[in-house]
């Protein structure tokens, strides 16, 4: 009768969800605290005085793909949702300075997923040997970046990365009467580096400093108020 209220229950099958509800043409929300996705969900209205028609919409669901915020580099995914089976490109970026460590994507339940490269073979975590270059198995881009490629299961899943820094290391040599006090031989990106270059007596003099990157690139150096100590970074 017309005034009574009316319960409708959606039970989608598996890996569907209601995408929309239509009571003569108006959207009806699902009741709060109704579940979501795949589960069943409750819609209650108030029997008008006429007939009624109920239209409903059901869709696959598209499962997310939750990408880390970390130090030392950032992940992205393409697409962030996607259906089950589908391909999921995965876009790993190390900061200046910084390398893969680890790379698993898990499932709703925890398992971890088979990762792949560009070429469909098994992922492997490019080894970056000391100084940032490349070495021994895994893919890199000439940009850096990491192609991981993996397939959706039915579930949401979560994608966890960490980075790690690169040893750089640092050699020096010098000629003529002084010597060269180095603290350190091993450094990272963005660290001060200090050192004395020291003249073996008041009759010599520092004539020239010269620094470079494996590159060959120069690398500025500066003097500090401290007598004979200079830093780059």
């Amino acid at each position: 009768p017309a005034g009574d209220t009316v319960l409708i229950t959606c039970q989608p099958k598996a890996h569907y969800e209601v995408s929309r509800i239509l009571m003569n043409g108006f959207d009806l929300e699902p009741d709060a605290g109704s579940g979501t996705r795949d589960e069943a969900s409750t819609y209650t209205f108030e029997m008008p005085s006429r007939d009624c028609e109920l239209y409903v919409a059901f869709t696959p669901i598209e499962y997310i793909v939750n990408t880390p915020t970390v130090t030392g580099g950032t992940v992205t995914s393409n697409p962030t949702q996607a259906l089950p089976g589908a391909r999921v490109a995965l876009d790993v970026a190390p900061s200046a300075g910084y390398k893969l460590d680890t790379l698993t994507v898990t499932d709703a339940n925890g398992a971890e997923l088979e990762l792949y490269d560009a070429y469909a073979d098994p992922f492997v975590v490019p080894t970056i040997g000391t100084n940032g270059e490349g070495i021994g198995e895994g893919i890199q881009n000439p940009d850096g970046t990491i192609p991981v490629i993996f397939a959706m299961p039915a579930t949401d899943v979560t994608v966890n990365a960490t980075f790690t820094r690169i040893d750089y290391t640092i050699q020096y040599s010098s000629r003529g009467q002084g010597s060269l006090t180095t603290p350190t031989e091993i450094s990272y990106v963005g660290d001060t580096v200090t050192f004395i270059a020291e003249p073996a007596s008041e009759k010599y003099y520092v004539l020239r400093i010269d620094a470079t990157d494996s590159s060959g690139n120069s690398v500025f150096v500066q003097e500090t108020t401290t007598p004979n100590e200079y830093t780059f970074t």
